[in-house]
């Protein structure tokens, strides 16, 4: 399991408590007025060009490419655009993290792995990390703690076409809720230009990207009912002010022009996953349509749901229930196409206990890894084990939904480490193949 898994699986730990607790308003009807308006009282964020040594070494073969950077983060973030990859890294202003910490993005060309564009942004991204001074007494750091329990998108989402990215920036150190602000830049993919920013007041929830607004879920609580709202900003309208919907559901995710909605939170644990009917959604508030036995949101608008529920809970009551859950009736479904793909007998969680699956970065969008759950050995007390291998693929959206059991050439990252140099120092991303296993 990763070190950022750890600590986010420390962090679910810590906050599962937090979410059971509802915390109201203590400040009276008028200052728990839900605000998400340009007037927010919150500094905009500063936007210069990454740093001139960004890419400090550069190579290419047949297979692919290798492109390192000069700069790393504990908590780096490497999505999938139309454009390319796109490496999202947090850099701590002192040892922990603080209000003076930066994001830099960098921006590869898929073809050589060069730089396409870098941005250093004031302030951070807002961080799912756990550090000593994440103080929890501050509303906004204890619902970060607790978005991975409802399987909120986090931070960091990419619209479903692939064009644009959005950034959750620091909120400010306020101690109550009403008094917090917080900002969202969303970004074009392709040229790394501003697209419009959103300034808001309360706890930010969620977020999501469609491929033509942008939907931030706050509320003056830590979870949306009573006082969750939906501010929708279109994307092709960087002044217009945003329009509001009421709801009381969870955001979890979007495809091309909805957003999907959830009563309870998708955390994605899985054996056994918890499932429930989404809601899809338009930017107007109309209700599209519902999707039932949904246990987990992928990104591009894909969803993973059963297709036979009651074999999916048989199952995970059985013996052997890792291979038994893994073979029951399970598809991947497309909201904005409608296409379905058969995962039956392949899982999407390499380790068993991520909240989302670790994303498969193609040059081209976020793709979904399969994998196939195989006995080991015992353990000493004879108990089975279970491990998991990387057996097929799906591409991104426009792919269609297919099944490849070839060799995928996606994007990965690691530290290079050396013994003159800190670990976090350096990163290298590359561009190559990752072999699939036969059954």
């Amino acid at each position: 399991m990763t070190s950022r898994r750890l600590s986010r699986l420390r962090a679910l730990l810590r906050s599962t408590a937090c979410v059971l607790a509802v915390v109201g308003c203590a400040l009276g009807a008028t200052g728990c007025d839900p605000s998400t308006s340009s007037d927010a009282q919150s500094e905009a964020p500063s936007i210069e060009s990454g740093p001139a040594d960004l890419v400090d070494s550069s190579g290419s073969d047949s297979a692919g490419w290798t492109t390192g950077l000069a700069l790393s983060s504990d908590t780096p973030w490497f999505i999938a655009t139309a454009s390319g990859p796109v490496a999202i890294l947090r850099v701590r202003s002192e040892e922990y993290s603080g209000p003076n910490d930066k994001t830099v993005l960098a921006a590869l060309d898929p073809q050589d792995g060069s730089l396409r564009w870098s941005l250093t942004i004031t302030p951070a991204i807002e961080s799912l990390e756990s550090s000593p001074l994440r103080n929890p007494s501050i509303p906004q750091r204890v619902a970060m703690d607790n978005i991975e329990l409802v399987g909120s998108p986090g931070p960091v989402v990419t619209s479903p076409n692939g064009q644009y990215i959005s950034l959750q920036l620091n909120s400010n150190e306020s101690s109550t809720i009403a008094g917090t602000r917080a900002g969202i830049l969303v970004l074009d993919a392709a040229t790394g230009e501003t697209v419009r920013t959103l300034e808001t007041t309360g706890l930010i929830l969620s977020q999501a990207l469609t491929d033509s607004d942008l939907f931030v879920q706050t509320a003056q609580d830590y979870v949306p009912a009573g006082s969750g709202t939906l501010a929708v900003a279109p994307l092709d309208e960087p002044e217009a002010e945003p329009s509001t919907l009421r709801t009381d559901q969870w955001l979890v995710g979007a495809a091309a022009d909805a957003v999907l909605l959830a009563p309870d939170g998708l955390s994605g644990y899985c054996p056994p996953c918890t499932s429930t009917t989404i809601t899809e959604m338009s930017a107007s508030g109309e209700t599209l349509a519902t999707i039932p036995y949904v246990y987990r949101i992928l990104s591009a608008g894909r969803v993973e749901r059963y297709t036979d529920p009651a074999a999916a809970n048989d199952a995970v009551s059985s013996p052997g229930k890792d291979l038994a859950w893994a073979a029951s009736s399970r598809e991947i479904l497309d909201v904005s196409t409608g296409t379905t793909t058969d995962i039956t007998g392949f899982t999407t969680d390499i380790n068993g206990f991520a909240t989302t699956p670790d994303p498969l970065i193609l040059t081209d969008g976020p793709g979904i890894l399969l994998n196939r759950v195989v006995e080991t050995e015992p353990d000493k007390d004879g108990s089975p084990r279970f491990d998991q291998h990387s057996a097929a693929w799906i591409g991104a959206p426009a792919d269609g939904g297919a099944v490849h059991t070839e060799p995928v050439t996606d994007v990965k990252d690691r530290y290079r480490r050396s013994k003159f140099a800190k670990p976090e120092d350096h990163m290298d991303v590359t561009l190559s193949p990752t072999p699939m296993e036969a059954p």
